[in-house]
């Protein structure tokens, strides 16, 4: 639940359409057939401190939920991609999250998180 935090939360998602919106505006009168995009955008999606903090936050509401993996990565497919994720999908990403090493599980997360917001999906939708 996010109730404690819902103004700090408001405000992040509010940061974060701000500068996705000047990013990735285009001029959609324009036809074109491939998708181009730009450096900043490349570094933005890449090592931004925006979405590292996005990748931050939703890890840590998976988390403090207390589900265990398989809905915890629900969550965070809902939560990024808008759609549960399909059964290789959940497979893979609980493997990924099992076998994260040294850096902990937290970490983990952050990295699924941030391989999510850098996907085509994301940024296309």
């Amino acid at each position: 639940d996010d109730g404690a935090d819902a103004p700090a939360l408001d405000a992040l998602r509010a940061q974060l359409s701000r500068q996705y919106g000047f990013l990735f505006d285009v001029d959609e009168e324009q036809d074109h057939e491939d998708y181009e995009g730009s450096v900043p955008q490349a570094l933005a999606l890449l090592n931004g401190p925006l979405i590292q903090r996005a990748a931050t936050r939703a890890a840590a509401v998976v988390l403090a939920r207390n589900e265990g993996d398989g809905r915890a990565v629900e969550l965070l497919y809902l939560r990024i991609l808008g759609r549960y994720p399909t059964p290789s999908e959940a497979r893979t990403s609980v493997a990924a999250i099992n076998s994260g090493g040294r850096r902990g599980r937290g970490a983990a997360y952050e990295d699924l998180a941030w391989a999510l917001f850098n996907s085509s999906e994301f940024v296309f939708n």
